[in-house]
């Protein structure tokens, strides 16, 4: 679990204490030391109605800062197209192959990493020795909702991967963590029914 879902987890925590009467992180952390408990199915889910709502509602009034998160993602989509568009050009003047697989395992440890957000001079100029000293490319460009966000991998002597910079949008963070959140409760309710 990453710190801002933990984080969400445990403000909701306090809040189904109150309601509850039960620490949601203590049945997700040690599901066993309620299976005796009387009620914990329904108690269960009704936290996980009680969540799935809560987050709901912070999903809702971040919805006005998703209109300013959309132009941030409209901006990294549209540097996405010019370096890709870069990269293509340069890439097959130098006779460089470009693949774009349809699914990707790459470790990505103890590889440099560097994230642009934007396409000057200098930019260019390190995307092009990349290329230059590049045996392919490996075009890691991901789609988060209906946006391209891009980065390539350029292998060479040492791998190195660009990748174009965006802010991760709370919306869609607040959402994965619910996921996460709402999953981790049937798995704990799932250990306590013995399944």
């Amino acid at each position: 679990m990453d710190k801002y879902t933990e984080g969400i987890l445990r403000n909701l925590d306090k809040e189904i204490k109150k309601k509850f009467k039960l620490s949601l992180i203590e049945v997700i952390e040690n599901p066993s030391d309620y299976i005796s408990r009387d009620g914990i199915d329904r108690k269960l889910a009704n936290i996980e109605e009680y969540v799935d709502s809560a987050i709901g509602a912070m999903i809702d009034g971040a919805k006005d800062s998703a209109k300013v998160q959309d132009l941030r993602f409209q901006k990294s989509e549209d540097l996405t197209r010019k370096i890709a568009s870069y990269v293509k050009a340069h890439a097959m003047q130098n006779g460089i192959p470009i693949i774009a697989p349809s699914a990707l395992e790459v470790r990505l440890e103890g590889r440099d990493r560097f994230y642009v957000n934007d396409l000057d001079a200098s930019v260019s100029r390190f995307i092009e020795r990349l290329i230059d000293s590049s045996k392919f490319i490996i075009d890691m460009t991901e789609n988060i909702g209906d946006r391209k966000v891009g980065a390539w991998l350029f292998s060479g002597d040492k791998d190195v991967v660009v990748g174009v910079h965006c802010p991760r949008s709370s919306m869609s963070m607040m959402r994965a963590s619910r996921a996460e959140i709402l999953h981790k409760i049937r798995e704990a309710a799932d250990s306590i029914r013995g399944l």
